[in-house]
């Protein structure tokens, strides 16, 4: 599987790749070098502690994982809180 998924990297960071995409009607994120391939998710922070990073005003999108717990249902809502009242736009998620 590994030297499958590395095939199909290195043709679609070329133009036959972003071609094929093309014609699937898909647009790639990425430039044309397999390097760039990684920046494409750069500008997203996964979450999985119970407070807000110092670091959240980074990043383009922060996603939080919340669980079902009583306390950890209560950090979410309180990180959610503290989100919107700073004028994020939020979505939600159940799952």
């Amino acid at each position: 599987w590994g030297l499958l998924f590395g095939l199909l990297a290195v043709i679609f960071t070329e133009k036959l790749g972003a071609t094929i995409a093309g014609y699937a009607g898909l647009d790639l994120p990425w430039g044309r070098w397999p390097w760039t391939i990684h920046s494409a998710g750069w500008g997203m922070l996964i979450n999985l502690a119970s407070e807000v990073p110092e670091i959240f005003s980074r990043f383009e999108r922060v996603a939080e994982l919340v669980g079902r717990g009583a306390e950890t249902r209560a950090n979410g809502r309180q990180r959610f809180r503290f989100y919107r009242d700073r004028g994020y736009s939020l979505n939600t998620h159940r799952m």
